[in-house]
């Protein structure tokens, strides 16, 4: 895979105790963050932008504070956004993206535009019950293009133009949860909430000893500066297209057990993901097939994280996992199936890492046989398969 500015970024921080996912997700919201509306996908009805809101959920004393405050230090280096952090009234926030900004050689920034960053969430918005609800509209920029209008007590009404906000906060999950409310996990914010959650640090380092690889901010933010005079729209690629075309075809949200409604928004979640990898990578504005694939690979939990988050679950059940994998063989031709096949079109009900759990389960049931074909591999049912898949459903039944 060609190298990019993600992984310079992950280089320059490799010695840093932060959950390396936590890293990773703090670069792809500094691209998101500079670039605000001025890139695009037309999806016909509506533009598509390349803002994320990211949660970043850690106990204390993970690091979780690190990889925002770079994101934040890079952002307000190349100076093209406002850059809101600190303690804030929802109310101060919107008042803060409709006044106008002016800097000596710049063109004023009109547009509400902004970049919410904070090591700590549970600090920085003043309480408030409409905060998270009012972050869900800012967040759907691409539905208020003539304009979003809210009225505030002692300054009468504000009004929003060309809204793009990115949003990228640390927090543990006890405030978590005093933060997230029953409204807001079934009404909307979790559903465009990008949720990252780990348990351990990256690494041990006391950090006595300077890194080998400086972090060096203004190198890492040159190609920050190239990306924020890029502008215009995004383009397929015959085989970005097509493969997202075949996923989204077999891809069924509303088959799965998802109350927060990620599951029915993941498809625009990949596609802004895929545009800020594209854009690591060059500034063509072009969808590569590679792009869907990671985007994909990075928000494949993102269901799953988010019902753990705001439910408490543990461990998944692997019992659904196995029935799909069975019911997949038993109506397949020759009762055989592809692992990539498999992946496509149950994304979203299980991870590659638990299909392959699953696998390893049937194998030792005499189940199924596998075996590489190419670089992909090939599943088959043994003689056995009608007698198995009665007793897995008994079993799951």
């Amino acid at each position: 895979m060609t190298r990019n500015w993600i992984d310079d970024v992950m280089d320059a921080t490799l010695e840093a105790e932060s959950p390396r996912s936590f890293v990773r997700w703090a670069a792809l919201c500094a691209i998101s963050a500079v670039m605000t509306d001025r890139v695009y996908l037309d999806k016909h009805y509506y533009k598509l932008f390349p803002n994320i809101y990211v949660l970043l959920v850690a106990k204390s004393g993970l690091r979780k504070s690190f990889p925002p405050m770079l994101a934040k230090a890079l952002v307000k280096v190349v100076d093209n956004t406002r850059v809101i952090s600190g303690r804030n009234s929802i109310q101060a926030i919107i008042h803060e993206l409709s006044t106008t900004v002016t800097k000596p050689k710049q063109s004023p920034l009109v547009k509400a535009h902004g970049f919410i960053v904070t090591g700590e969430l549970s600090t920085t918005f003043i309480e408030d019950p409409q905060t998270l609800t009012i972050l869900m509209d800012l967040y759907d920029g691409h539905y208020h293009q003539d304009g979003w209008d809210y009225t505030l007590k002692g300054t009468g009404k504000e009004s929003l133009k060309d809204i793009a906000v990115t949003l990228l906060g640390a927090i543990n999950p006890p405030h978590f949860k005093d933060m997230v409310h029953s409204k807001d996990i079934t009404g909307g914010f979790i559903a465009r909430t990008i949720i990252v959650e780990e348990s351990r640090r990256a690494l041990k380092n006391p950090l006595i000893d300077a890194p080998k690889q400086r972090l060096d901010t203004a190198e890492l933010v040159r190609y920050l500066v190239e990306l924020s005079k890029v502008e215009g729209e995004f383009k397929w690629s015959d085989d970005a297209a097509e493969f997202y075309r075949e996923w989204y075809k077999t891809f069924n949200p509303e088959d799965m057990e998802d109350d927060t409604g990620t599951a029915n928004r993941i498809h625009d979640q990949i596609l802004k993901v895929a545009m800020l990898l594209s854009l690591a990578r060059d500034t063509e504005l072009i969808y590569l097939k590679e792009d869907i694939q990671e985007a994909m690979d990075l928000l494949e939990s993102a269901i799953k994280t988010a019902a753990s988050a705001t439910r408490g679950h543990g461990e998944s059940d692997f019992s659904p996992k196995v029935r799909i994998v069975l019911e997949e063989l038993e109506s397949s031709p020759d009762h055989k199936v592809k692992r990539s096949e498999l992946l496509i079109k149950h994304w979203g009900d299980f991870t590659a890492a638990e299909l392959s759990i699953v696998i390893q389960t049937l194998e030792g049931a005499k189940a199924v046989t596998a075996r590489t074909v190419g670089k992909d591999e090939l599943y088959t049912a043994t003689d056995t398969l009608l007698d198995v898949i009665e007793a897995f459903k008994g079993g799951i039944h």
